[in-house]
């Protein structure tokens, strides 16, 4: 399965608790949506071949990401423009910016450059898992993560809640226990 590009926060929680995270559209998995903007990647033979593909169709694999125009300059331009001064946007962005560049490049597979992004997602939320085991019965771990549950936009990419909230963004998606 290829993950999408700008996958949302409620797709990640759903990957962390171990279920199947929600099909997403095709045209949906090209598009990374922050506040206020939705960016999308230009894909090689246009937009038009998404519309042709069903979800988790094979075909997904085959789409090349075009190197025409200045995307990746205006994807990384948005970025800085939005979270520039959140607190983990220089960190982040030095492992996110390699990527774009290279994409830019033109003829990465889609699944390449969204699995490379994907797998960035993933080591920022890497200790969901020792968080979710330290949670049971911890009373300050689960007001934490009441507390940082309600600052999380589950429609919009999880570099929303990354930029902002860092390694603490796992805390989120812990499952809130009313007993704690």
């Amino acid at each position: 399965m290829t993950p999408p590009y700008g996958a949302s926060a409620a797709w990640y929680a759903s990957l962390l608790r171990g279920e199947e995270p929600p099909d997403v559209a095709p045209r949906e998995c090209v598009r990374l949506r922050l506040p206020g903007i939705t960016l999308s990647l230009p894909i090689e033979g246009g937009g038009s071949r998404l519309k042709r593909i069903r979800p988790g169709a094979p075909e997904m694999d085959t789409l090349l990401i075009s190197g025409h125009g200045r995307w990746a300059a205006e994807h990384l331009g948005a970025l800085n423009a939005i979270y520039g001064r959140a607190p983990f946007y220089p960190f982040l962005i030095g492992e996110l910016e390699p990527v774009y560049r290279q994409a830019a490049l033109g003829h990465m597979p889609l699944p390449e450059f969204t699995s490379r992004i994907h797998a960035i997602a993933l080591r920022w939320l890497s200790g969901y898992l020792a968080l979710a085991e330290a949670s049971a019965g911890n009373r300050a771990i689960g007001e934490r993560a009441a507390e940082l549950t309600t600052k999380v936009n589950a429609a919009l990419s999880i570099f929303d809640a990354l930029f902002r909230l860092g390694k603490e963004t796992a805390f989120a998606f812990l499952p809130i226990n009313d007993k704690q």
